[in-house]
């Protein structure tokens, strides 16, 4: 105890003693302890650490705080074996496994100034893969046997087999071998922990935990045109129909007549097929078959052994392919299943082809308008391998146009309109120009010959009249037409101009007449 201006003071002391000590010194007096200022202490950090050397730490500091402010071991320090030395004594011994896989914290005695803490090599280290909790690079301090290594991995998990167990060891540092440790079936859990107590392991040692096998003892599987395929519990003397009720465990058009039941043949597993019956066994005849473990009904649909009665749907259409047809699938049918037709589409004359059975094809036009709205002529009944083509309407994606050129407003193309004149077409394309002779206008009209467009008329057009609303004189356009405006002979806006510039009153450009002189 150390005494110092009337007050005690004690190394290391805990509030509670110097409570005790003021009570008995000073009756009748309640004193308030408070910790002002924690000292510090230098210790050093060496050996496998990051940024080895002197660190001034808190007196309340522990080895681990000294090896972290060295910024923790290095890639090859040691975790297990962390040593803090007073002087040339050895104080205490570290094992950071303790704290970090099972929260002891062990080894926590505080460090005073002048202590040495020493991060050695790395221990021995053995490898942990496969099915256990915590699969990693282990190092070793004092497990010998497989089962305490298995032990600082966390364990094996529930789908790690402990029947086959195979470890890679380094042999006097030149090769490599393979050791397995096999621990029989009908062992009991006594006999495998004795045998993984029993296996001693080594220095680089790398263990492997396998899974167990994916399939489940006592299962039966059922795949195919079922609604629930899977993996289902076996019970002994179990049947067909107990995996299989009726029809509502199967998916529209299964195949009666033939499903299969695929059994592993002992001793080798070689898979077997068993044909059945489905219609007879679903009846409870004598095809309702009893199964056993690994066995798996395979069942199929209509479809997977006949050829499936489709109509062919092309064209302009949104959804053009193969549908299935039930054998009383109608056209107006047949195109709501391939989506209804297209804005483009000619409904007055679809063609349906239908190859005979003597091989000839048959072609009938049908008016799709009058089909959809269930007209029974137009609405004929499809057979299987029946093709609908659906063609496009050109008026709709290629309308008919006429042009005007020469003197208007807007010259260009223009889309014929039902019963459209050459004055109308004058009026779209915003009038005639002032110089636009108006008189007459050329109209040309073209026609197709062996492929080419030729000019197959020509006439004129009283176009003033026209636009003056006189009938006679207005022509009906028809597509291709180009409907010409001439312009007046010798027109000119302004005429020869020139440009006068410099102190005049109001210079700017003025036309002139032939013959006429500056002044």
């Amino acid at each position: 105890m150390i005494v110092k201006g009337g007050s005690h003071y004690r190394k290391s002391a805990e509030f509670r003693w110097i409570q005790s000590v003021l009570r008995t010194e000073f009756r009748d007096v309640q004193a308030d302890i408070s910790l002002s200022r924690i000292r510090s202490v230098r210790v050093y950090v060496v050996g496998d650490v990051e940024r080895a050397g002197a660190y001034d730490v808190s007196s309340l500091s522990t080895p681990l705080n000294a090896v972290y402010e060295a910024g923790g071991p290095t890639s090859r320090g040691s975790l297990r074996i962390i040593k803090q030395y007073r002087g040339k004594q050895l104080v205490q011994q570290v094992d950071v496994y303790d704290l970090l896989l099972h929260g002891v914290r062990s080894g926590m005695q505080r460090l005073e100034s002048g202590d040495t803490i020493l991060v050695p090599p790395l221990g021995p280290e053995v490898t942990i893969e496969g099915m256990v909790r915590r699969p990693a690079i282990y190092e070793l301090n004092g497990e010998k046997s497989l089962a305490e290594v298995l032990e600082v991995a966390g364990g094996v998990l529930p789908s790690g087999t402990l029947r086959h167990i195979d470890v890679e060891r380094l042999q006097a540092h030149e090769s490599r071998t393979m050791l397995r440790l096999d621990i029989p079936e009908n062992n009991n859990q006594d006999s495998v922990t004795k045998a993984l107590e029993d296996f001693q392991i080594q220095d680089g040692d790398r263990v492997q935990i396998s899974p167990i096998v994916p399939y489940a003892n006592k299962t039966v599987y059922l795949e195919g045109h079922v609604f629930r395929p899977g993996k289902f519990a076996y019970q002994d003397g179990m049947k067909l129909t107990d995996l299989i009720k009726s029809y509502k465990d199967l998916l529209p058009e299964p195949y009666k007549r033939h499903a299969e039941i695929i059994r592993l043949k002992a001793p080798d597993n070689t898979p077997q097929v068993l044909a059945f019956n489905l219609e007879d066994a679903l009846a409870g005849k004598d095809q309702d078959l009893v199964l056993q473990p690994f066995d798996t009904v395979r069942v199929f649909g209509r479809f997977d052994f006949e050829e499936a009665p489709v109509v062919t749907v092309s064209g302009e259409v949104r959804d053009p392919g193969d549908h299935i047809t039930n054998g009383a699938t109608y056209l107006r049918d047949a195109i709501y299943l391939a989506g209804n037709t297209t804005p483009e589409a000619q409904l007055d004359d679809v063609q349906v082809f239908r190859k005979s059975d003597d091989g000839k094809l048959k072609v009938f036009s049908v008016n799709l308008s009058k089909a959809l709205s269930g007209d029974g002529k137009d609405n004929i009944l499809l057979a299987p391998k029946d093709r609908v083509f659906v063609h496009k309407n050109l008026a709709k994606t290629d309308p008919p146009m006429v042009t005007i050129a020469g003197e208007v407003g807007r010259p260009g193309k223009y889309p014929l309109g039902d019963e459209m004149s050459a004055a109308d077409l004058v009026r779209f394309a915003g009038g005639l120009k002032r110089s636009a002779y108006t008189q007459e206008a050329d109209l040309t009209r073209y026609m197709v010959e062996n492929g080419n467009r030729v000019i197959g008329d020509h006439e004129t057009v009283q176009i003033a009249k026209a636009l003056a609303g006189e009938p006679d004189t207005d022509v009906r356009l028809h597509d291709g037409d180009v409907l010409t405006i001439r312009q007046l002979s010798g027109w000119n806006d302004m005429g020869a101009t020139i440009t006068v510039k410099g102190e005049v009153l109001h210079p700017g450009a003025y036309g002139i007449q032939e013959g006429e002189r500056l002044s």
